[in-house]
This record gives C-alpha cells, structure tokens and sequence, in this order.
C-alpha cells in the first residue's frame, strides 16, 4: 500500500482548495483546467504504481 499516494492527494487537495476560488466568472474555466490537471496527474500516479507493480 503506497502511503505517498494519499499524501500527494491531499497536498493536490489543499493546493486545489486554496489556488482555485478565483473570480466567479472564471470558474466553469477554471473547473475544466483542474479537471484536465486532476486527470493527467491520476493517470501519472496509476502509470507509476503500474510500472512499481503494486
């Protein structure tokens, strides 16, 4: 059980939080941008753990 994945999560979780209430009107944009961010940051973590075999 990869313990740095939950901790990665949660930093993500915390930089999400507090870097992205911008202004309102940005916000369906800004939704889009964190979900993209979210996937390819998903993914690179599934990759490694894949790659490690765990």
């Amino acid at each position: 059980m990869p313990r740095h994945r939950w901790s990665g999560q949660a930093s993500v979780q915390m930089v999400t939080s507090t870097e992205w209430p911008g202004p309102r009107r940005r916000e369906g944009r800004h939704q889009a941008d964190a979900s993209r961010l979210w996937q390819g940051m998903v993914e690179g973590c599934s990759r490694i753990a894949r790659a490690r075999g765990t």
